[in-house]
């Protein structure tokens, strides 16, 4: 299933970030069939139902809607107002994820592919060596997850794909984990969703220069140079709040949605 972050969400948890921590941006990746857009200048105003999809260095990315429910059009805007490019014919059963600057997908399910928003190039992933068929598992920062099509694949690691690079297996969990699928974060930090052993579903924080998982958590939104957050929802003792948490310390911010107050304290885990 696609993973989608909607507006509301990103700025919410990527204004926490910056309020307790400074530093805080979301990743998000790629796009298919490209035809270049003309514009001189700024967007000044939106169509109802437009929704951020990224952000990358360079620019972010709009989904705007066509009329047509079969497709839409990915819009990369830069930042310093220049001319923004339309990608027309973006379906969904077939682009699944931006990335930062990014989209990527597969349309049978098998390896995938990816565009660079702002130039309309593409590259495919190659070929995991010793595997005869991989799906497609998931983007983040540059890279596409790759995992093999076999019985229980979910049981088997998954393999990083760059345009420049081999694939390399994501190391760093224990035996017994199923790999459900990789998210973008930011540039440099993908989050892996997955469940242990024991069955308990946790988020892993992939290193993508190394394929390797640093960090686990019972569950991640955005990510940092230096903390993590997510949301709870309210309970019928706890109103809907943000979590924020130190990755170094392991200490915790507790912001109410409603924004009455915060707690700081010590994480126990």
């Amino acid at each position: 299933m696609p993973y989608r972050t909607t507006a509301r969400l990103a700025t919410a948890v990527a204004a926490v970030l910056a309020l307790t921590a400074g530093t805080g941006a979301l990743g998000a990746s790629p796009a298919q069939a490209a035809t270049a857009g003309t514009a001189d200048a700024p967007l000044l105003s939106l169509l109802p139902g437009t929704v951020l999809r990224g952000a990358g260095a360079q620019g972010y990315v709009l989904d705007v809607p066509t009329g047509d429910q079969d497709f839409r059009t990915l819009r990369w805007v830069p930042y310093t107002g220049g001319p923004h490019r339309d990608f027309a014919n973006y379906y969904y059963d077939t682009w699944h994820e931006v990335s930062g600057e990014m989209l990527a997908g597969s349309s049978e399910a098998y390896y995938g592919k990816a565009v660079d928003l702002r130039t309309g190039e593409s590259w495919s992933a190659d070929p995991v060596p010793g595997v005869l068929d991989v799906l497609y598992a998931g983007v983040a920062g540059s890279a596409i997850a790759l995992r093999k099509d076999v019985a229980q694949r979910e049981k088997t690691p998954l393999w990083l794909d760059t345009e420049d690079a081999a694939p390399r297996e994501i190391k760093g969990l224990p035996a017994g984990t199923t790999y459900l699928e990789l998210r973008p974060a930011t540039a440099t930090v993908g989050l892996l969703d997955h469940r242990t052993a024991e069955g308990e579903q946790r988020v892993g924080l992939v290193d993508l220069a190394t394929a390797t998982v640093s960090e686990t958590y019972p569950k991640v939104d955005a990510v940092s140079a230096t903390r993590v957050a997510w949301t709870e929802p309210a309970t019928a003792t706890t109103p809907h709040r943000v979590v924020v948490r130190e990755r170094a310390t392991g200490r915790y911010t507790v912001i109410l949605a409603g924004g009455h107050g915060r707690t700081r304290c010590r994480a126990a885990r």
